[in-house]
């Protein structure tokens, strides 16, 4: 992955979102448009980049060149030179050939027509990524206190919004794969903070006792086990982690 996009994903705050500029500071002519037909209208060009603004989570100045002297402001709209701009045509034409071509040819398709758009996939961040691969790329960078740290931080940000699932789901999936990849201590971690979230769930709680088995921290995964069990005295949850604690209870008693 290119050092400018892994930085970019990596960065635990943003600057905040502005509105785009005011219907004045644009200019009543356009030119160099290449997705947009010539005459629209100023008003819907305006809403169209308003949308691109929130779906993405930033400034007019993330496609369009900025005033040497105002970086905040857009110095020259038409301009090409940033490479986000061409990557955003580039996105409108797939986004329009979904539209326009894919899900038009889906089988008994309904009446309402769902179509995509810029925030389906962005849900207000500029890199669409999931959560848990967000953290992997912090914790590779810059290790893994970085990285629960910034599940804090994009959760107090974020939380509530579209950009990341906060659900159980994401911290164990990241669990899963430091485990498969033999990084315990560091599962353990992760599945310590879902722990912190989500208290109440048997399935969180059972995940982090298997990763204390993987860690070989015994009297901690008998303790988690038991605590599944206290959560979900009856079911499949109990009588797993019931087979799990006579388990780890056979083995030390043969370590004895």
């Amino acid at each position: 992955m290119p050092t400018a996009l892994r930085s970019a994903i990596v960065a635990i705050h943003a600057a905040p979102v502005l509105a785009v500029p005011a219907l004045a500071q644009i200019p009543d002519e356009f030119s160099n448009l290449q997705f947009f037909p010539e005459d629209i209208p100023k008003e819907e060009l305006v809403e169209n980049m308003r949308q691109f603004s929130f779906a993405l989570g930033v400034r007019c100045t993330h496609c369009h060149v900025a005033k040497p002297d105002n970086p905040s402001s857009v110095g020259d709209f038409a301009s090409d030179d940033k490479a986000e701009k061409r990557k955003a045509r580039v996105m409108l034409e797939m986004v329009k050939a979904i539209n326009s071509q894919h899900l038009t040819q889906l089988p008994e398709r309904g009446e309402i027509h769902v179509d995509v758009s810029c925030a389906t996939c962005h849900g207000g961040v500029t890199t669409p990524i999931r959560l848990e691969d967000r953290m992997e790329l912090v914790r590779a960078q810059d290790g893994l206190d970085a990285a629960l740290q910034s599940y804090r931080n994009l959760r107090d940000r974020y939380y509530g919004r579209a950009a990341y699932d906060f659900g159980p789901r994401s911290l164990m999936n990241l669990g899963e794969r430091l485990t498969d990849a033999g990084h315990a201590d560091d599962a353990v971690a992760v599945f310590e903070l879902n722990r912190e979230f989500f208290p109440e769930s048997p399935e969180v709680v059972f995940n982090l006792a298997k990763a204390y088995v993987d860690a070989d921290r015994s009297e901690d995964a008998m303790a988690a086990y038991r605590a599944v069990l206290e959560l979900a005295p009856d079911g499949w949850w109990a009588s797993t982690a019931t087979k799990a604690i006579q388990e780890l209870e056979e083995r030390n008693d043969g370590v004895e």
